[in-house]
């Protein structure tokens, strides 16, 4: 996916909630992640690469909540 398109927003934040964030945070983290593919003039990064470089969130509050 390389562009933000209703259809690939909605695939992205499926793979998110995968890596166990809600509908909302998924979301949010979506967006950004097509607003930088929006910006890549490399043309390298695709959503899904992206995508895993996203830690699941029990490993973020397990790294970030104490």
């Amino acid at each position: 996916m390389k562009s933000l398109t209703y259809h690939n927003l909605i695939k992205g934040i499926k793979i998110l909630q995968a890596k166990g964030y809600t509908f909302e945070e998924a979301e949010d983290i979506a967006r950004k992640k097509f607003e930088i593919l929006e910006n890549d003039r490399t043309g390298y990064w695709t959503f899904e690469k992206l995508a895993a470089q996203v830690i699941s969130k029990e490993e973020y509050e397990r790294q970030y909540t104490r």
